[in-house]
């Protein structure tokens, strides 16, 4: 039976990821109730050029967001998925591309990932050399999704 309702919840999830709009809305979300009284959140963060930071002895700039839903519970027992909006649609995190620049004309590789704790979500962009990126002054605004099964 716990077999079903896994299959069963995977599949609402998957439903729900291919059948979400694609919204230029910071911090939005929603909730949508799935088998067996479990929750799907979903949030969407944009990321504007001056987001991201970086510190010394770092090799990668990051954007860090409180989320409130990221609780104990999803720590033990939940899940957490992200995504980057490219190509004209949602990546899956981790993500590795061509990263191409509007203001820049150019293109260079890219590694985009994330991490999570409770109460945080953090998106991570490296050189796929593992260094800082370069012409972060000019990147454009990135749309990120977030997926809590609660």
């Amino acid at each position: 039976m716990k077999k079903i309702s896994l299959i069963s919840i995977l599949s609402a999830m998957l439903l729900l990821m291919v059948g979400c709009t694609k919204e230029y809305i910071t911090h939005e979300h929603y909730y949508q109730t799935i088998v067996d009284g479990s929750t799907l959140l979903n949030y969407e963060y944009t990321v504007n050029p001056n987001d991201w930071v970086t510190e010394d002895g770092v090799g990668y700039y990051y954007a860090s967001f409180n989320n409130q839903d990221i609780t104990q519970a999803v720590e033990d027992n939940g899940a957490v998925v992200a995504y980057v909006w490219s190509d004209g649609r949602w990546n899956l995190l981790p993500y590795v591309f061509p990263y191409y620049s509007a203001a820049e004309d150019a293109t260079w590789g890219e590694n985009i990932r994330f991490d999570w704790k409770k109460g945080e979500v953090t998106f991570i962009i490296q050189d796929l050399d593992g260094g800082l990126p370069e012409g972060m002054e000019n990147i454009d605004q990135m749309i990120f999704k977030v997926c809590i099964l609660k």
